[in-house]
């Protein structure tokens, strides 16, 4: 058993002996609520960036295409100097 898991103990025996009263949140609570918010922002994020990229990537894959086809395109037919 780790730190965090002795602290959590701790304050479920305190919650039962009511030193803590119920609708108290402790710090480790707090920063957990936090990182649970950060960490849901973040994966929204992340997703909705995917998404964006995944619309993105039909255009982006045809307008390569057709700028290495005009490129090949002016390569072979390129007027030759004398």
């Amino acid at each position: 058993m780790n730190a965090d898991d002795e602290e959590e103990v701790a304050v479920k025996v305190a919650r039962l002996e009511h030193a803590i009263p119920a609708g108290e949140a402790t710090k480790q609570e707090k920063l957990r609520t936090v990182q649970l918010a950060v960490l849901s922002i973040v994966v929204s994020s992340c997703a909705a960036l995917m998404a964006f990229v995944t619309e993105l990537a039909g255009p982006l894959v045809s307008l390569v295409f057709v700028l290495g086809s005009v490129q090949v395109w002016t390569a072979v037919f390129r007027p030759r100097r004398r």
